[in-house]
């Protein structure tokens, strides 16, 4: 004989599964991360600069502000200054050490103008740092100055460049940055809406 559940007996009786406990454990996580660090936050391998030097932007969001910074000059990467930009989206919890080396294969060896379009379009799915990706970071950035404690717009186009959720990184709780803006207080007026550069 099936037993006839109604939809408030269904639902109790898949609480603890599925959709309803990932997020509910995704809110968790991120009030543990909140409670231990204080922020959250990520970096982005960009590329190497003319001196083979490694060039990452980060983030670093508290409940007090939101500090966005590159090791170098970022536009350094770029073929016409002497760089090779990363094709591979090397990202990173902000605190973790990046790999050991960074080898040939994440960096876009020479011009795109170089690559087949087909070739181009495979490596700027896997994350190719252009002088479009470089002009909407700088545009973040330059919004984010603007403000003590940016608008929570501003938090999520960043995390969307550079790091999105600790999912990937081991030792960390599984979350994204959304939970944790709720929980820091980020919010955005009514009638604010920044997607960074418009390309």
């Amino acid at each position: 004989m099936a037993i006839k559940l109604t939809d408030n007996e269904f639902i109790r009786s898949i609480k603890g599964t599925g959709v309803a406990a990932r997020r509910q454990a995704e809110k968790d996580n991120a009030q543990k991360i909140v409670d231990k660090y204080g922020y959250f936050g990520g970096k982005r391998f960009l590329g190497f600069n003319s001196n083979g030097t490694e060039v990452w932007i980060k983030y670093k969001a508290t409940d007090k502000s939101l500090d966005i910074s590159t090791t170098h000059d970022m536009y350094s990467v770029l073929h016409e200054n002497g760089g090779k930009p990363a094709f591979g989206r090397i990202k990173l919890w902000i605190n973790e050490n990046p790999p050991k080396a960074i080898d040939e294969r994440d960096v876009l060896e020479k011009p795109k103008e170089e690559f087949t379009h087909d070739a181009l379009r495979s490596k700027r799915r896997s994350g190719l740092i252009t002088e479009g990706t470089l002009l909407h970071l700088q545009a973040i950035i330059d919004e984010n100055d603007k403000y003590e404690k940016p608008y929570r717009d501003v938090f999520r186009t960043i995390a969307w460049m550079v790091y999105t959720s600790t999912h990937e990184t081991y030792n960390i709780p599984d979350t994204s940055w959304l939970e944790v803006a709720k929980i820091l207080g980020y919010e955005s007026p009514e009638g604010y809406y920044f997607v960074g550069r418009m390309r």
